[in-house]
């Protein structure tokens, strides 16, 4: 018997059974997921802050649909937006008859935009001018999108966000916490350039992460855990950097009300662009998703401050880590200080939706600083040329020399 034959002939019959396996095999029990996409709702998208951070959002790959409302018209907003040759999708809705449809189904809910921080007014006028509507979209989002995760970058955000985890919690939202998101990262950013500017770097290259608020009262930059700020010892420069991180704002409010009225819009709409960034990352389930924001705390930090500001990390549900730097004694001094100011401050936005009465004496003066006498003027002594204010000039509660009295009348 002639085996060489038999193996040839096998060949072509070995290739056509491989052949026929490979059309008729079924597909695979576990196919590739396609690429994620998420739907965004930009709540005030007609303000300055809204138009220039849904400009950037119609440009971000991650974003599928990108939903435009506001009280004021939309359509022209929208319709602009529409012209930019990306993937994302651009849906435009206006008045309240139509916030129904603008948040149901959606992944992500952006407040932006409303009353800005006044250098002129107190902080529960501020907080008066805002609640409503932060409220309004809570109620909403607690009745047709309860899987929806909750970006507050409306002022002030340390009584916006207890505002909506009490409300939340009204409404027996299961697990609130991983859904209510305050932006704090603004500050961060601010702090970065400092700390660049006084170590002469780069500011891209700098990391600086925030701890207790968002405001210029109580928020505290953590220089001890930056890089590389955590290099710099000096007091005087440490001192200028924190300044400069809680007042920088305020300092180009006060300029931009002088000049033209309008209101700071650029870097805050840059840094809420980055942490809805990190937001989406984490819907996807990437690594890379931390950033600071102000957010309900658990485990032993919940008996100091229920709500703080910290680093933390976004994952497919929201919130899905929060992490404490260590800080040195000049940071756990300033941290002591602000703790009884944003206590009150959380303490507001808890009552507001029960109806109780704040406590009288709990706040800081409601009386505005005078800020129209302010003028920057040159340190001659001073070796680090930093710009400072002359304290005679600026404010009588005595905030250039960080000693403010709490609940006090500034006369």
């Amino acid at each position: 018997m002639n085996l060489s034959k038999i193996l040839v002939r096998a060949k072509p019959l070995k290739s056509c059974c491989r052949n026929y396996f490979k059309n008729i095999s079924p597909p695979p029990l576990c196919p590739q997921p396609p690429p994620y996409r998420f739907t965004v709702t930009l709540m005030d998208a007609a303000t300055d802050m809204g138009q220039a951070l849904g400009l950037m959002l119609k440009q971000n790959p991650i974003i599928e649909e990108l939903r435009l409302y506001d009280d004021r018209d939309t359509i022209g907003i929208g319709m602009d937006l529409t012209d930019i040759d990306t993937a994302t999708r651009i849906l435009a809705f206006t008045g309240e008859e139509n916030l129904t449809e603008a948040l149901t189904n959606t992944n992500l809910v952006i407040n932006c935009g409303g009353h800005s921080a006044n250098p002129f007014e107190s902080y529960e006028d501020l907080f008066e001018r805002n609640a409503e509507y932060v409220r309004r979209t809570a109620i909403y989002l607690t009745e047709f999108n309860r899987r929806a995760v909750f970006c507050i970058a409306r002022p002030p955000v340390e009584s916006m966000v207890p505002l909506v985890y009490q409300e939340y919690l009204r409404a027996g939202v299961k697990v609130p916490e991983v859904k209510i998101v305050g932006a704090a990262n603004y500050q961060s950013m601010r702090a970065n350039c400092w700390i660049a500017k006084f170590m002469k770097k780069n500011s891209f290259n700098v990391t600086c992460p925030l701890i207790g608020g968002v405001s210029p009262e109580t928020v505290v930059a953590v220089i001890s855990g930056s890089n590389p700020g955590r290099k710099l010892t000096d007091p005087r420069i440490l001192n200028a950097i924190q300044e400069g991180t809680a007042y920088g704002e305020e300092n180009a409010l006060g300029i931009r009300l002088h000049e033209d009225g309008g209101s700071a819009a650029f870097a805050p709409a840059v840094a809420a662009y980055r942490l809805v960034n990190k937001i989406l990352k984490g819907f996807r389930g990437d690594e890379d998703t931390y950033d600071c924001a102000f957010v309900k705390q658990e485990g032993h930090l919940k008996k100091f401050l229920p709500y703080m500001t910290s680093i933390v990390k976004f994952g497919r549900h929201g919130v899905y880590d929060t992490h404490m730097m260590d800080m040195v004694g000049s940071e756990l001094y300033r941290l002591k200080k602000i703790y009884p100011v944003l206590r009150a401050y959380i303490h507001l936005g808890e009552q507001y939706v029960h109806g109780l009465p704040l406590p009288l004496g709990k706040l800081p003066c409601s009386k505005p600083c005078n800020m129209t006498k302010t003028k920057t003027v040159e340190d001659a002594k001073n070796p680090l040329k930093v710009k400072i204010v002359d304290p005679t000039v600026y404010d009588r509660c005595g905030r250039i020399e960080e000693r403010r009295d709490y609940g006090e009348s500034c006369t």
